[in-house]
């Protein structure tokens, strides 16, 4: 009898469940949005952006009409945002049918941040470049081609990146990770905090700081600077 109303009970749970579930937003459209005069793209929320660079701007959105009467892409001080109206937050319940795609289209990129569960691909950055994740979102960047690179993740978000900087700046805090064992650098700066990790090649100087337990992997060819407090890991081609 006992089992009988446990069923009972997880029957009427699932079906409040159902009814409460998001309606099915219908079939997927594309929208295009007439903005230009930027260089950096930023994310807000749990929608993807994927960017290519090297052509004229464009910018268009696929997702059901009622997302994309809920987006809000602009651009502020030559940032194209990509968010959502006030109230108009993504809806778990709807599935992938709740979240848009962005495609993006650009001269040229100095800089993408993501703040939220969105993940935003950019096939190729330049100049000083910043890479920034707050959040679980995940920045995947093909190629960097830069002076002074900075990345930075605070969350459990993650970055890559690949390509040549005269410098890295890279900081970790909370339990993301930063992989750019492809981006060599000559010098560089590491910071870690947290359970967070970072791999890059760096063939010269870097100043290491690491708290917590988490690591910093930083090639055969670095020479290393490190204070650490913690049980994390460094790993670098020598200490000075």
């Amino acid at each position: 009898m006992r089992l009988l109303y446990s069923a009972i009970a997880l029957a009427a749970a699932l079906a409040a469940c159902s009814g409460n579930a998001a309606p099915d937003s219908g079939p997927r459209e594309t929208r295009a949005f007439q903005l230009s005069g930027f260089d950096k793209v930023d994310l807000r929320g749990a929608d993807d952006v994927r960017v290519t660079t090297g052509g004229a701007f464009s910018v268009r959105a696929e997702a059901p009409r009622e997302v994309l009467d809920a987006l809000e892409i602009d651009v502020v001080d030559g940032i194209l945002r990509v968010s959502r109206k006030r109230g108009e937050g993504w809806n778990w319940g709807s599935g992938n049918r709740g979240s848009a795609l962005v495609s993006v289209t650009m001269p040229a990129a100095t800089a993408a941040s993501i703040s939220g569960a969105g993940d935003l691909t950019l096939d190729r950055g330049s100049g000083d470049f910043a890479g920034t994740v707050s959040g679980s979102g995940d920045l995947a960047i093909g190629r960097i081609e830069g002076g002074n690179v900075r990345l930075s993740v605070s969350g459990s978000g993650d970055i890559a990146a690949a390509g040549n900087a005269a410098n890295l700046n890279a900081t970790v805090s909370g339990a993301g990770t930063i992989r750019a064992g492809e981006l060599i650098a000559r010098s560089g700066d590491v910071r870690v905090s947290g359970a967070g990790d970072i791999v890059a090649r760096i063939d010269g100087n870097v100043d290491v700081r690491l708290s917590g337990v988490g690591s910093a992997d930083l090639g055969p060819q670095s020479v290393c600077r490190t204070r650490k407090s913690g049980v994390g890991d460094v790993k670098c081609g020598r200490s000075v």
